[in-house]
């Protein structure tokens, strides 16, 4: 499996009027600059702040030196990437959270005053957004990461040798055995 992933396209880092030069890609520890903390390079590290802040694969890419294809398998296929990422939305899904548990007080309060007044649309209004913010998933330590990357390249080796198409019920059963859910694959 080690060698199969050597075998992916080199990343190209972008160099101004000299066309690009290949950079050796080894997806988990493909060099692009300094070792950062959490085996993430420098450019990994700010890929994954770019990538929180929503800008696309191509924008980072662009900001950061390298192909948009670079960024899309880091964010894809790179463990320590992944969790990195996943670790960056947790922290802002909380944060946002806990701002929101902040203002719940001043918002009870209101409501507690819209309801008084006979208002059941700010109610109505708080109820669906409380009840329409999951907590994201996915693994946020290396371990899990690469766990969770291993079974989706497994699910996608059964699919290849089967032949079978993503809808097939037994697929599904063993995607909801291995993932937890009825979604799989990258």
């Amino acid at each position: 499996m080690r060698s199969e992933l050597r075998k992916r396209a080199p990343c190209k880092r972008k160099t101004q009027g000299h066309g690009t030069v290949d950079i050796a890609d080894d997806i988990i520890t493909e060099d692009h600059g300094s070792t950062h903390s959490g085996g993430l390079t420098l450019q990994q590290a700010r890929a994954v702040d770019l990538l929180v802040m929503g800008k696309t694969d191509g924008q980072v890419g662009a900001e950061i030196g390298v192909a948009r294809e670079c960024v899309n398998r880091w964010r894809n296929h790179n463990p320590h990437v992944i969790a990195a990422l996943n670790n960056e939305r947790l922290v802002l899904w909380q944060a946002s959270r806990e701002r929101l548990r902040a203002l719940g007080d001043k918002a009870l309060n209101v409501l507690d005053n819209a309801l008084d007044a006979g208002d059941t649309k700010v109610a109505l209004g708080l109820l669906k957004l409380r009840a329409a913010d999951p907590s994201p998933t996915g693994p946020t330590d290396l371990h899990g990461a690469v766990l969770e990357l291993a079974q989706r390249l497994q699910i996608d080796l059964l699919i290849k040798t089967l032949g079978a198409d993503d809808d097939s019920p037994i697929l599904q059963a063993l995607k909801t055995r291995w993932m937890g859910s009825g979604q799989g694959g990258a």
